[in-house]
C-alpha cells in the first residue's frame, strides 16, 4: 500500500469513529516516512501521545520496531538531541540498516545540519538503492536550501521507484514552478493528478503552472479547484489576486488578496498583492496601513515581484 492509500484508509478509520486503527497506520506511515506532516497531524488530533521515557534501555541484541518506534517518536516530540544520541548509538550497533541511517538523516535535517543530513540520507541509499523516501527527502532538503535545480533528480528518481507515489510529483511540480519550467510542471502535476484527483496541492500547483504560460482560464479553474478541495490555502487565494490583479478586476483581485492575509498575515507576497490592489483602487491611505506592519516594509509591482525589507 502506497502512502496516498494509506492515509485514506486511516481517514476511513477515523470517520467510522475507529480511532484505534487509524493511529496505527498513521503511526506506520511516520515510522517509514517521519516527515510526513498529514500523518503527524492527525496522530496529534487523534489526542496526546506518550511521552518517551528519557532512560529507556536501547536494545543491544536486535534492532526491534520498538526501537525504531521509539526513535520515530522522538523526532515527533522534537527531542532532537536525544533522538540524535539514540540514532547514533543505534547505528554503531546496527551499521546496515538503511531506516537508521534514514531516521538520522531526518534528525539532522530538523536540527539544520544539511551536509550531515545529506550524507546520512545517501548512506541509507547505499545500504537499499530503491529508498524512495530517502530520494524524497534528499530533494525537499535541497529546496529548504534553495537548491532548486538540484533536487529535481532526487523526486525524479523518487518517482521511477514509485510511480504511485504521489509526493515527489507534487514537490518536482512545485520546484519547476519556481524554475518557470511550466510545461515541465505541468506534465508532473497532471501525473499525480493520475494518482489522485483530490490534491489541493496538485491542483494549486497546476494552476501556478498554466498561468506561467498564461493560459488564466486553466488557472483560474485549477486554483478554484484546489480550494474546493482545501478552502484555507492562502497561496491559492493569492494567487488568483495576482491573476485578477493583472487583469485589472481590481475588486476581485482585493477579495482574494484579503482571504489570503486573512490566513496568514505574515505571507508576504499577498501582504504585497493587497497593498498594490488598494492602490489601484485610490485606496492609498488603507495600502500604506498594511504596508508599514511589524514584520517589515513591502513594495510591490507586477512586474518587478515583491520586495522585502525586514524591520
Amino acid at each position: 500500500m502506497n502512502v496516498h492509500s494509506a492515509l485514506k484508509k486511516a481517514e476511513e478509520f477515523e470517520r467510522k469513529g475507529s480511532h484505534a486503527e487509524a493511529l496505527k497506520i498513521y503511526r506506520s506511515i511516520v515510522t517509514l516516512y517521519p516527515g510526513n506532516k498529514q500523518a503527524l497531524a492527525a496522530i496529534k488530533s487523534l489526542g496526546e501521545q506518550p511521552e518517551p521515557t528519557k532512560n529507556a534501555p536501547i536494545n543491544e541484541v536486535d534492532l526491534t520496531q520498538s526501537d525504531v518506534d521509539r526513535l520515530v517518536l522522538l523526532i515527533e516530540n522534537q527531542e532532537l538531541d536525544l533522538a540524535y544520541k539514540e540514532t547514533t548509538q543505534l547505528v554503531a550497533s546496527f551499521p546496515n540498516s538503511e531506516i537508521l541511517y534514514y531516521l538520522l538523516g531526518t534528525v539532522l535535517e530538523e536540527k539544520g545540519e544539511f551536509q550531515a543530513a545529506v550524507n546520512a540520507y545517501q548512506k541509507a541509499i547505499s545500504l537499499k538503492p530503491a529508498y524512495v523516501y530517502a530520494y524524497h527527502n534528499l530533494g525537499n532538503l535541497f529546496i529548504s536550501r534553495g537548491l532548486t535545480r538540484d533536487a529535481i533528480p532526487f523526486f525524479q528518481t523518487a518517482i521511477r521507484i514509485d510511480p504511485k507515489f504521489i509526493d515527489p510529483y507534487c514537490n518536482l511540480a512545485n520546484a519547476l514552478n519556481q524554475l518557470g519550467e511550466y510545461d515541465q510542471a505541468i506534465e508532473s502535476a497532471n501525473g499525480a493528478l493520475a494518482i489522485n484527483t483530490d490534491s489541493a496541492e496538485i491542483w494549486n500547483n497546476l494552476g501556478i503552472a498554466y498561468n506561467g504560460i498564461g493560459e488564466t482560464e486553466r488557472a483560474i479553474d485549477a486554483l478554484e479547484r484546489a480550494l474546493t478541495i482545501q478552502p484555507n490555502i492562502a497561496q491559492a487565494y493569492c494567487n488568483l489576486g495576482g491573476i485578477y490583479g493583472s487583469r485589472k478586476e481590481f475588486e476581485r483581485a482585493l477579495d482574494y488578496y484579503q482571504r489570503a492575509v486573512a490566513l496568514d498575515s505574515h505571507y508576504y507576497a499577498a501582504v504585497g498583492g493587497l497593498v498594490s490592489i488598494l492602490r489601484s483602487l485610490g485606496r492609498v491611505e488603507e495600502g500604506l496601513l498594511c504596508e508599514q506592519r511589524g514584520f517589515g516594509v513591502i513594495t510591490f509591482d507586477y512586474n518587478a515581484g515583491v520586495q522585502i525589507e525586514d524591520l
